[in-house]
């Protein structure tokens, strides 16, 4: 990396204002090099552009992380409205200068305030800065009236090059100036008669969705009953005085005075065993289970002792009665994602177009069966949440509405991941094969499916948006397992996000958003996927759980890959309880369930509810 050189400058601030005189529309623009504080008004709308000794001029710079990019200094700057009136605006990012030696808009990464987003995630808008050959929304908004609160806002700016941006890229520049336009133009997807507004409307609106945090919380000891736990007689485990505990991982450590002994010797006094053991025979072993005994006994090798576990707001079990929304970031901006038992995220989108025979395992009689579907016959969709840009994932729900917690028939057939099974590479939704891309056995069930019963009526409200196949941070231990980095974040830690750090990962039709790659074996568009893993156990579901809305009583794959062992790639799925698991991705054969994601600007009628049979219903023109 450090023969890597790359120059960002940003060379002005210009903000962008339109007016209406009369019936005529027409744009008033000022350009200002940043050299003090730039006020703009125009009668109905203030900018001012503050921070004189905060400009952006980023010289010599090297690609960075997301946590190093929010580390840089930021600029500020605040949109005040003087209308009597709301206003919708939008803040944009228009590339200038020399576009043939210019860095691509998708290598480079933006974020306002906390919002962190690659600067093309927003789309191409239309520029409106002299000579720039290139505009990027980064911000839709909407201020209310004057003289009430939300009629100001203020935003602190920071750039900084992808991560993941290529080689190519290298010494090279990228010059750009802020535009904020106001009123004409602006296509805001979460604006009042959207389907994102309605959504978030039914929670109190955005400002009032929180978030949920990975941060976990030490176990009480003093609410957990002592119970008789096998130690073992002879097992020279490690016991200590005290404990530490991370927050992070939500792993115990011993501390303190540090003995290794069997429980024979921690009883006769040979050894002085402290009361608390992670029963192994490292002394630096971490353990999600802390044992507290109580009373070391006399004799057996089951003692009474407490078993203590930490918990984060995702290793937590949701409820029959739990139903919320709350947010996370995603590549796109601020997503929001429904979780537990929510009863108004129903939708009614498409129809069957031919007859189908779908293929799935009864759990109750533990072997496959088949129903068959007519042409006509309306699809059920449940919404997991709405993506950074504004548009609404689904995930398939089957032929009929069904409340939460009952089994019912999701998945479109049964497959196994992929039928290969011996390298690596096999945990990829797509893979190398002789230098051909190919796709896996899933994705051909998903894409196949998309053809035959989506595309021709239905693609022209599907959205193009990212799904992640997270092979990142690929280790391998002493016994050859390799882990991909979901296995680190959700196995113990359940830490979920909704980000996908590798370009390559991130599977999509575009090639600025992501790898280009949702086509099927002849190269047609096909934006259709499968959840991860993340997504999942964000809806609650890390361990055992039939109430949460993502359960349908049989097994699905997800995107998310978990570790290669003895030949064999193994992918995370949902099981039958509901329960995120992984399973060898060649022998596994469980359901596949499409997921899609519908445009930010779809019309729509109803309300999401099945229990008053109005979900909501997309109109089609």
């Amino acid at each position: 990396m450090k023969n890597k050189k790359i120059v960002i400058t940003i060379t002005s601030i210009v903000a962008v204002l339109l007016v209406i005189i009369g019936v005529t529309y027409a744009y008033w623009l000022l350009t200002k090099t940043q050299t003090g504080h730039n006020l703009i008004s125009s009668g109905c709308l203030d900018i001012s552009l503050t921070g004189e000794k905060n400009d952006i001029e980023l010289q010599d710079q090297f690609p960075l992380s997301d946590e190093d990019g929010m580390k840089l200094t930021p600029y500020e700057f605040t949109v005040t409205n003087n209308c009597n009136t709301s206003v919708d605006y939008q803040v944009n990012l228009e590339s200038i200068g020399d576009s043939t030696n210019a860095i691509k808009a998708s290598a480079i990464k933006v974020a306002l305030n906390d919002e962190i987003k690659l600067l093309t995630a927003g789309g191409n808008t239309e520029p409106t800065v002299s000579g720039a050959y290139e505009s990027n929304m980064i911000l839709y908004g909407t201020l209310a009236a004057k003289d009430t609160e939300n009629a100001s806002v203020t935003y602190k700016l920071r750039i900084w090059i992808d991560a993941n941006a290529p080689i190519s890229e290298q010494n090279k520049t990228f010059q750009s100036k802020i535009s904020v336009t106001v009123g004409q133009g602006i296509t805001n997807p979460y604006k009042e008669g959207t389907l994102a507004y309605d959504i978030l409307s039914n929670y109190g609106g955005a400002d009032a969705i929180a978030s949920l945090s990975a941060e976990w919380t030490e176990g009480d000891a003093s609410a957990v009953t002592a119970t008789t736990n096998n130690v073992g007689t002879s097992n020279n485990y490690w016991y200590g005085t005290s404990y530490t505990f991370d927050k992070e991982t939500g792993y115990y450590t011993l501390s303190g005075t540090l003995t290794q002994a069997t429980l024979t010797e921690c009883r006769n006094g040979t050894n002085v065993c402290g009361k608390y053991t992670l029963k192994n025979e490292s002394s630096t072993y971490n353990s999600s289970y802390l044992y507290e005994i109580t009373d070391f006994g006399t004799s057996g090798d089951y003692i009474p002792a407490k078993t203590i576990k930490g918990s984060n707001a995702f290793s937590v079990v949701t409820a029959s009665s739990d139903a919320g929304l709350y947010k996370a970031q995603d590549d796109l901006g601020t997503s929001y994602y429904f979780r537990g038992a929510p009863t108004n995220n129903y939708v009614q989108f498409g129809t069957y177009a031919a007859d189908t025979t779908i293929t799935f395992y009864d759990e109750t009689v533990l072997s496959e069966k088949t129903v068959e579907v007519k042409a006509g016959t309306p699809m059920y969709w449940r919404i997991v949440r709405i993506n950074g840009d504004g548009s609404i994932r689904l995930i398939y729900d089957g032929t009929e509405k069904v409340v939460n917690g009952v089994a019912h028939t999701a998945v479109i057939g049964m497959t196994p991941y992929t039928t290969n099974y011996d390298y690596v590479k096999y945990a990829g939704y797509t893979y190398d094969v002789d230098g051909t891309e190919t796709n896996s056995t899933v994705k051909g069930v998903v894409d196949a499916w998309y053809d035959k019963h989506l595309n021709t009526t239905y693609g022209k409200y599907i959205a193009d948006s990212i799904f992640c196949n997270d092979r990142g941070e690929v280790t391998t231990d002493e016994s050859g397992r390799t882990y991909y980095a979901p296995y680190y974040r959700l196995s113990a830690n359940k830490a979920p996000v909704l980000t996908c750090t590798n370009k390559d990962d991130r599977y999509t039709v575009s090639t600025e958003l992501g790898n280009g790659k949702l086509t099927d074996a002849e190269g047609n568009v096909r934006p259709i996927g499968l959840l991860t893993a993340d997504e999942a156990i964000m809806a609650g579901a890390p361990s055992f759980n039939n109430t949460h809305y993502l359960y349908s009583g049989g097994e699905y794959w997800t995107s998310t890959p978990d570790f290669f062992n003895k030949n064999v790639a193994w992918v995370w799925s949902i099981d039958k309880n509901g329960s995120v698991q992984y399973e060898p991705s060649p022998y596994g054969v469980v359901g596949a369930r499409p997921v899609i994601n519908l445009k930010a600007d779809v019309k729509f009628t109803g309300d999401g509810r099945i229990d008053t049979n109005s979900p909501y219903e997309i109109v089609l023109n």
